[in-house]
């Protein structure tokens, strides 16, 4: 049977809900039941990839968020359909782009016709059958989804690969060992990597006690994690918030940690006055970039200087960037999304990066492994098996406690020493209803607005008052959401009082600026109109 009239008899058990328009971006994302007809498409896309690379890829099925920030009602039902590229990390931009034909594809002719626009624009050369991997969290609509998936893939003549329950990053591990291995791999090597790379990077030593709150499929990976280490970890069900209730009965020494989304995510707590306060990813990456700080100091002989960079985003904290920049490591910044982040940190010899919700890794270009194997040293030895546990392809919280865990280590620091390594620039956010958000446009970084005309001199007008009273202290940006018909206002300052004043200032700019197209401005505004 051709893949046409495959497709015809199958498609229409897969429609997608009347009125529903899909974006990509780096998954598909809504409500699970609304989700069923995008899985067989996205089942269809894989196999597409597949083929065109001679690899195998992924679709991973996951809950959106997590359910310790949002009530079950707005969070517990959503899902995600993200599709892995066959190189085990995110699908190239290009690739994204015509996922979003295909997921919003209604008829079975509709669909054929965007997976042929899809092949051409990549060529009409297939490199290898199609063979796709597909895993599941544990919701409860992971079982439909992976069914739909794999009518996908089988109407497209490829082949599933069922991993059953995993977290996203090891289903990103998985699919990438498969193709670097060229054989099968499966989860009990996942841990067996991660347990050798962390017993030989903290030096034999066990993990310290730390108590890890993670539910569903991250108790899963982590259970997994604690067959291979013995011991120094405590599992707990606990929300992060109840954690910090009791964290002040508990020993000083205690790490508390969570995972959470779809085990991508990790923030640890400290104790200030018997209150949990978040170290989030800013925190941790200033941890990482002083631990390669201080293995690269105990390394020697490398053939030419490592070149080290922190990749942040306008929202991560000044006082992080400024404690990253007397490191002496280079600092870059990207467009909110840890897929603009993970791109440019492959650019450096060795790059870190860490949204603020603690998304993120460490990643060795494969030059500077072997510039490390020939270097003398511990720190060259320890670098090499910090290369190992660290995810090449996407965020593993499992993986980044154990790297935070042995940074902690190496530096001598308790919880409460990495609080007090810099003191958190006061901020404020808000975010403000408008009725068109797109007409702001911004440099690549997000850092400061180039449309509409009067935005960003209005902001620098507020900015510069601020800083007349304490130089530097204060910046403040603005960016339209990506998922929301709202602008996003960030402010930071010497004070909280200063930072919310100055974003409210921001806000009234906005405000001001995004008055309806058309609108007169008085003639007494119209030199300097963002007063």
């Amino acid at each position: 049977m051709s893949f046409e009239a495959a497709l015809a008899n199958v498609a229409p058990n897969f429609p997608n809900p009347e009125g529903k328009v899909f974006s990509y971006g780096t998954g598909s994302r809504t409500k699970g039941k609304h989700l069923v007809g995008t899985a067989f498409r996205m089942g269809l896309y894989a196999a597409l990839r597949s083929r065109k690379q001679g690899k195998a890829t992924g679709v991973m099925v996951t809950a959106s968020g997590n359910q310790y920030t949002a009530p079950e009602e707005d969070n517990g039902f959503k899902s995600i359909l993200k599709v892995i590229d066959g190189s085990g990390s995110m699908l190239p931009q290009a690739w994204e782009r015509n996922a979003e034909h295909v997921a919003n594809a209604a008829s079975a002719g509709d669909i054929a016709k965007a997976m042929e626009t899809a092949a051409s624009e990549f060529g009409t050369e297939a490199h290898g059958p199609a063979r796709v991997l597909v895993g599941k969290d544990t919701g409860e609509m992971g079982p439909r989804l992976v069914a739909a998936v794999r009518a996908g893939v089988q109407v497209a003549g490829g082949q599933v690969l069922d991993h059953g329950s995993v977290t996203t990053p090891q289903l990103h591990w998985l699919v990438w060992q498969t193709n670097e291995r060229g054989e099968a791999v499966t989860l009990p090597d996942h841990y067996s990597q991660l347990t050798a790379a962390f017993t030989e990077l903290n030096k034999g030593q066990p993990v310290r006690n730390a108590v890890v709150d993670c539910h569903g499929i991250g108790t899963q990976g982590m259970k997994g994690i604690l067959e291979g280490l013995g011991e120094g970890i405590e599992l707990t069900t606990d929300t992060p918030y109840r954690i910090g209730w009791r964290l002040g009965s508990a020993p000083a020494e205690t790490h508390h940690a969570f995972l959470y989304g779809d085990a991508t995510n990790l923030q640890y707590l400290g104790v200030e006055e018997q209150e949990g306060e978040a170290l989030d990813g800013d925190r941790i990456a200033v941890l990482h970039a002083a631990f390669i700080h201080s293995l690269l100091k105990k390394t020697t002989g490398l053939a030419a200087p490592l070149k080290v960079g922190v990749v942040q985003t306008a929202y991560e904290n000044g006082a992080s960037t400024e404690y990253i920049r007397k490191l002496g490591l280079e600092i870059a910044c990207t467009p909110k999304g840890t897929q603009h982040m993970h791109r440019k940190a492959e650019e450096y010899d060795i790059g870190i990066y860490f949204d603020e919700c603690g998304h993120g890794s460490v990643l060795f270009k494969s030059e500077t492994v072997e510039q490390l194997q020939k270097a003398s040293g511990e720190g060259a030895k320890r670098l090499i098996a910090l290369s190992k546990l660290a995810s090449p392809v996407c965020g593993d919280a499992m993986a980044n406690l154990l790297l935070c865990e042995a940074a902690l280590r190496e530096l001598g620091w308790s919880i409460q020493d990495w609080i007090e390594c810099y003191k958190d620039a006061p901020r404020s956010e808000r975010k403000l209803s408008v009725p068109d958000p797109k007409r702001i446009r911004t440099v690549g970084d997000e850092t400061r607005a180039t449309e509409p005309p009067g935005l960003q001199e209005g902001i620098d007008y507020y900015v510069a008052l601020h800083n007349a009273r304490t130089p530097g202290a204060s910046r403040a940006f603005v960016r339209p959401s990506g998922t929301e018909a709202v602008v996003r206002v960030y402010a930071e300052s010497d004070t909280p009082e200063n930072a919310d004043a100055l974003a409210r200032e921001v806000e009234g700019v906005v405000r001001k600026v995004l008055e309806p197209v058309g609108a007169e401005i008085p003639a007494k505004r119209r030199r300097f109109w963002f007063f």
